[in-house]
């Protein structure tokens, strides 16, 4: 059994999702967002494949960061679902270090 612990399947086709999504030998993954779009395909997603599907929200640590409006409405739309929220993630923890 695995648990894929961090992955942007947003990123893959649609045939690709289905099939990560549908492996028997897959029993959880936690799908990390890039952006607020990113965000709201995995929740989409996450309604089809509830027990598998955890997601993080947030914003990609090596693109260049959103405007102050951008970030108020992530922050917003984690705040109105975050019972179906695993984590905040794609904080760049590695550009710490």
């Amino acid at each position: 059994m695995l648990f894929d612990s961090h992955l942007h399947l947003d990123q893959l086709s649609d045939e690709n999702i289905q099939q990560t999504l549908g492996h028997s030998k897959v029993i959880g993954m936690l799908a990390v967002s890039m952006n607020l779009a990113s965000a709201k395909k995995l929740l989409n997603l996450k309604q089809t494949y509830p027990e598998k599907l955890y997601i993080a929200a947030g914003f990609h640590p090596e693109q260049q960061l959103p405007s102050l409006e951008e970030q108020k409405e992530l922050f917003q739309w984690i705040d109105e679902h975050h019972s179906l929220i695993s984590a905040i993630g794609e904080v760049g923890l590695a550009t710490l270090f």
